[in-house]
């Protein structure tokens, strides 16, 4: 099976959960730019972003949410 364009571009064989700490901290998304494509210009190419453990806090930003 072949992921097809465009979605090529961003996709990746075995996904990784994120702290969402990622999504606002420019250092740690640096990081993983590298090995998840998906997450450059993350704001741009989705609708929403699916947080696992919602109701936890996270353990370095806290209950904070990235702003729009």
């Amino acid at each position: 099976m072949t992921v097809l364009a465009p979605w090529s571009d961003i996709a990746v064989p075995e996904g990784n959960l994120f702290s969402t700490a990622v999504l606002s901290c420019r250092t740690l998304m640096e990081g993983a730019v590298g090995f998840t494509p998906y997450l450059s210009n993350w704001r741009q190419r989705f609708d929403f972003v699916l947080v696992v453990n919602a109701d936890i806090a996270d353990q370095y930003v806290g209950d904070i949410v990235p702003p729009a």
